[in-house]
């Protein structure tokens, strides 16, 4: 395989994707028990009543409900994986970059409600 089209190495990117699903895996079995419903009913908060929203808002939602955060942040990978899943939402594409403190200004995804009634 040639090094600077690494992408083609078909072999590489079904490795990548196989340890992408243990991770989540891994991660979802590490949160508390109830957290994760309690993150899905904050994705679906946020959803209905924003068009578009990173997981920041969720994190907001969640610290205003004082549900205490899990000890892995990337929790909140499965979750968001599942809200696409059922329909609430979907990913635009699109990054900005985090509001929150903890995540020192990194990119995150933004979303697209697919749940939004048109208002605020």
């Amino acid at each position: 395989m040639n090094p600077l089209f690494s992408e083609l190495d078909r072999a590489a990117v079904a490795e990548g994707r196989r340890r992408r699903e243990a991770a989540l895996d891994q991660v979802a079995s590490g949160t508390p028990p109830g957290w994760r419903g309690w993150a899905e009913f904050a994705v679906q908060y946020v959803a209905r009543h924003r068009e578009r929203f990173t997981t920041d808002a969720v994190w907001s939602m969640l610290d205003y409900w004082d549900i205490l955060a899990p000890i892995e942040p990337r929790a909140m990978g499965p979750v968001m994986r599942a809200a696409a899943s059922y329909g609430w939402c979907e990913s635009t594409g699109d990054w900005e970059q985090s509001s929150r403190p903890l995540n020192h200004r990194r990119p995150v995804t933004v979303y697209r409600s697919l749940l939004w009634e048109g208002r605020p």
